[in-house]
């Protein structure tokens, strides 16, 4: 398939575009016409046929109606010769008058259509017809008969070409040829024996005599009538199948057959037979009657042909009209698209090259777009869509060139400010590391003192548990001496009774010392005594009772103290333990801490080498950082060229001619380069505990 669209393809890759529409539509057109022009022809002739046809319809009709003319002529001639007939004679020459006529405008017919007719069978039917006027007043009934025949023979000899030439016998149509059968053959033949039946009959019913083999050729013509009689219905039959439409257009055949069949029947009784005969007229009026019966379906039936003729010169005529018509849409409507196609298609490519030829020169700034929905609409899209990506990725690499470029130049200043505050860093680190080292040495004197107040914690808390359980046995010892307090009270309380009534006794007995008189006052007196006794008794009793309930209250006091002394004792004790615990962990983290502190000693000092050697690496970043500026410069050059219309060549020309400017993008979306500034960190100050 490739291999036959190479040539093809060759020779359209060599002719320009307006030449390939051409040869395109040179191909197309060409053939177009040629084709339309044969059907055009061929319509043209169908409707020249069918014109033509018609034209021989008409020359069918003239020369039937002559025929018929003809045929009278002859029957007439007959009955007036074999008869003496002068009424057939007068009739005769009228008919012989009005076959002038009819030949007089076949004679016109011929004249007017020379390319249907055949002239030398035509001059062969103008001598016939000569002869016969020539010959009328001499010639007996067998010449005239003879004469009159021929000239029969002559008129259908000519009919048959004109049907020919005009191409009526040959019609394309299956109902119109059967029409064309029937006028021509059927109804001619059967018309042309009646006609013969007619005029011989007639003369021999007025004559009565047969000549030669007279009655062989009428019963012969008899029979020949009848069979074409009897082919009437069925040809009629097959026109309508052939054509629905002209169904009972023709039924008018059925009584015309009746009575032809009759007449035939007549003929055949009273010519051959000599049955029953009437007179010569009126059998010759018999033999007219049917004859003009036969006209009349042979007129009938020449309009229905001429009917269909005339509808199919309009169909055709209406076709042909039609098919140029639409022909012509045609080749406005394509020559229309054709040339739509055309500038369409040469305006995308005009804009398509337009934009390439822009694009190949570096101007980007070209906005191509079709509104169309084809090929080369999507691709004349597709390439706008593309340079518009491609001024995007442009202007994105050229302000991505730019801000690389001071990035680096930050980045370069960045590392030397680095290298510098790296190496105040290793030096920072050094000074840390003999830091950590006093520390280390300062957490082991801690953790020494941490060891010896955590012994001293220990011993404290073994005295406060001796302290706690010395205070629990005074409490012990005042509970003891509240409970002695309590009994003396009660001894004193004893006492305090026994005084009260010590000195109710004595003031019972003063009474009976009193009653007594002098018998009973040494006994008052001694009743007085022990009164006094007894109340001083009672008095002293309270006083002790007083010392004792303020000395009880006083160990109750001094109880209370103790109580709390002791509970103070236990918190100090488990306070004195708790510390002793904290020491103790403290102890043990000092001792972490100062493994710890010699870890971060050894890392300080790697962290002092590796900042020694980044130190040479940031010399080295800062020096490719420098290169890396200047190969961004030169790709800011290299894509200088395109113009992409957002304004920013003229700033990217003016960065590009001054690269160690510091840009302004503060409006155009884009990074803005800030340079770092340095700090010195303060050197942290260590406190050492003592």
């Amino acid at each position: 398939m490739k291999a036959l669209l190479e040539p093809a393809v060759r020779l359209m890759q060599r002719l320009k575009l307006l030449s390939k529409f051409s040869l395109v539509t040179l191909v197309f057109i060409v053939p177009l016409v040629i084709v339309t022009t044969m059907l055009l022809n061929e319509l043209h002739r169908s409707i020249s046929l069918s014109r033509s046809e018609k034209t021989g319809l008409a020359f069918i009709n003239q020369i039937h109606r002559t025929v018929d003319l003809v045929s009278k002529h002859r029957g007439l001639q007959q009955m007036f010769l074999k008869g003496k007939n002068n009424e057939a004679r007068e009739q005769a020459s009228l008919t012989r008058q009005a076959l002038k006529d009819e030949m007089i405008k076949l004679a016109s017919l011929q004249d007017a259509n020379p390319a249907i007719t055949d002239p030398p069978a035509f001059d062969a039917l103008i001598k016939s017809w000569q002869t016969i006027e020539a010959q009328l007043g001499g010639a007996d009934t067998n010449g005239s008969y003879k004469l009159h025949s021929d000239f029969i023979n002559h008129l259908l000899r000519y009919g048959e070409s004109v049907a020919t030439r005009s191409n009526l016998s040959m019609d394309p149509g299956a109902d119109s040829r059967l029409l064309v059968n029937l006028l021509t053959q059927t109804l001619p033949e059967i018309k042309g024996n009646v006609a013969e039946l007619t005029g011989r009959g007639a003369s021999i019913i007025d004559s009565g005599i047969f000549e030669a083999n007279e009655d062989v050729l009428l019963n012969a013509k008899l029979m020949l009538a009848k069979h074409e009689l009897n082919r009437l219905p069925v040809q009629v039959d097959a026109v309508y199948r052939e054509n629905p439409a002209l169904n009972k257009q023709l039924d008018d055949y059925k009584p015309v057959v009746v009575n032809t069949e009759a007449f035939l029947e007549k003929a055949r009784l009273e010519v051959l037979n000599s049955f029953n005969q009437t007179s010569g007229k009126q059998f010759e009026k018999a033999g007219s009657d049917t004859i003009d019966e036969l006209n009349t379906l042979s007129m009938k039936s020449a309009q229905l042909l001429e009917h269909l003729l005339s509808e199919r010169i309009t169909r055709q005529t209406f076709h042909a009209a039609w098919m140029v018509a639409v022909i012509l849409i045609a080749l406005a409507l394509a020559t229309c698209l054709l040339a739509g196609f055309y500038a369409s298609f040469r305006r995308d490519i005009d804009q398509l090259e337009k934009s390439v030829v822009q694009a190949a020169n570096g101007d980007l700034t070209g906005n191509i777009q079709s509104d169309g929905r084809d090929e080369i609409a999507h691709i004349v899209n597709a390439f706008g869509d593309m340079t518009k990506r491609l001024a995007a990725l442009i202007a994105e690499v050229q302000s991505g060139a730019i801000s690389i470029s001071e990035i680096s130049r930050g980045i370069t200043l960045g590392n030397a400010d680095l290298s510098a505050r790296t190496q105040q860093q290793a030096s920072s680190l050094q000074q840390t590391a003999a830091s950590m080292e006093e520390l280390n040495t300062t957490v082991q004197h801690h953790a020494e003192q941490v060891v010896r107040v955590n012994q001293l914690s220990r011993d404290a808390s073994s005295r406060a548990l001796n302290g706690g359980i010395s205070v629990a046995q005074v409490v012990d010892t005042m509970s003891e001496i509240t409970h002695s307090s309590k009994k003396i009270e009660d001894i004193i309380g004893v006492i305090d009774s026994i005084a009260f009534q010590t000195n109710i006794l004595a003031l019972n007995a003063a009474v009976e010392a009193a009653r007594a008189g002098e018998n009973g006052r040494g006994f008052a007196v001694v009743a007085s005594e022990v009164r006094t006794l007894a109340q001083r008794s009672a008095l002293a009793a309270t006083e002790i009772k007083d010392l004792i309930h303020g000395s009880l209250s006083k160990v109750h006091n001094g109880n209370h103290l103790v109580d709390q002394t002791r509970i103070n004792m236990d918190a100090i004790v488990a306070d004195i333990t708790h510390v002793s615990g904290i020491m103790g962990d403290m102890s043990a983290a000092t001792l972490e801490q100062s493994g710890g502190i010699g870890q971060i000693n050894t890392t300080i000092t790697q962290m002092d080498h590796i900042t020694q050697k980044n130190a040479a690496l940031v010399e080295q970043l800062a020096t490719d950082s420098e290169k890396l500026r200047d190969h961004v410069i030169k790709l800011s050059k290299a894509i200088s060229m395109f113009k992409l219309g957002t304004g920013d060549e003229a700033l990217t020309q003016e960065w590009i001619s001054h690269p160690s400017m510091e840009v302004d993008w503060d409006n155009r979306e884009k990074l803005l380069v800030e340079q770092p500034r340095l700090t010195q960190r303060k050197k942290p100050r260590l406190r050492y505990a003592t």
